[in-house]
């Protein structure tokens, strides 16, 4: 799976069945060069319009026949090269950045600890009686440590647990003695020259932001869950929305709000709020099941 995958999804949840209007570029656009050339007809692409296509949102300035003159890099979005015959979303609800950057937001929060979710690392070194501590290099974070083995150098392949007590983990640690900022102490050494595999919980890695093309499954995410993220994004985007119905300055929607009143927006989503939170829920159980015991001090 990819991360266009993902935003599909969200986009699937966001539009409900409605189908936005859609053109395609009949030549190649180059970053920054202001101008954009459809294929089909251009119906809503006019002065004032906004456009997606992949990561990249365009603000219309004008239109002449098949060509539209544009700014690339609208709210945050990407500018770079597109090709003939990619598509062109007109007037989007929520734009291809928009929604790949809430899912990464997502990600991001679905790692906080209390929501009980994370991907299992490992990173091993080799003891030496002349070193207690030792730097976790290559380790960026650690939610917390799962276990500690070691190889007890026989042939039995038995990889001994050293238990709570028996280490402890630095945090914050001195970058001359721990360039990682992590750092590892045993108080209870094992043999010169054995191998130690520590087993950790991290959070989950982001995809690149440049790249709805990332294979997803490089975050740590469990397949089983690969639906949080895009409803997660959903959550996002829809709540903001509440926000503009609400400012007195600008005119208010056409819907009368006898029809669609306050809060009806905010209210939209709670389903898949709801729906969210269970599977956030179900998840967490699958890892508890799986790693039950957190063996840190």
């Amino acid at each position: 799976m990819i991360g266009r995958d993902w935003i599909n999804r969200a986009r699937l949840y966001l539009l409900a069945g409605q189908v936005e209007e859609r053109n395609k570029l009949a030549v190649d656009y180059s970053s920054g060069s202001g101008t954009l050339t459809f294929s089909m007809p251009m119906k809503s692409i006019q002065a004032g319009v906004r456009l997606s296509c992949g990561l990249n949102t365009f603000y219309v300035w004008e239109v002449h026949n098949q060509t539209a003159t544009v700014t690339g890099g609208e709210d945050g979005g990407a500018d770079t090269p597109l090709s003939s015959g990619d598509i062109v979303r007109v007037r989007p609800r929520w734009s291809d950045y928009e929604i790949w950057t809430a899912i990464i937001e997502d990600l991001a929060e679905l790692s906080a600890p209390t929501n009980g979710l994370f991907q299992m690392k490992t990173t091993t070194f080799n003891y030496s009686q002349a070193i207690d501590g030792y730097d976790l290099a290559g380790v960026t974070n650690i939610l917390a440590i799962d276990s500690l083995r070691m190889d007890d150098g026989a042939h039995s392949k038995l990889w001994t647990t050293m238990g709570p007590g028996r280490w402890q983990l630095l945090r914050d640690a001195d970058p001359t003695d721990f360039p990682s900022g992590l750092g590892l102490v045993l108080y209870d050494p094992p043999l010169n020259g054995a191998a130690v595999r520590v087993t950790y919980r991290a959070p989950f890695d982001p995809p690149y932001l440049e790249d709805p093309q990332y294979d997803v499954t490089s975050t740590g995410l469990p397949a089983t869950a690969n639906d949080l993220p895009p409803m997660g994004a959903v959550v996002r985007l829809v709540a903001s929305r509440e926000i503009r119905r609400n400012q007195t300055e600008t005119q208010p929607e056409t819907r009368r709000a006898t029809e669609v009143g306050p809060g009806a927006i905010a209210a939209s989503y709670r389903g898949i709020a709801a729906l969210r939170a269970t599977r956030i829920f179900q998840e967490a159980a699958r890892l508890k099941a799986a790693y039950p015991i957190i063996k840190d001090n």
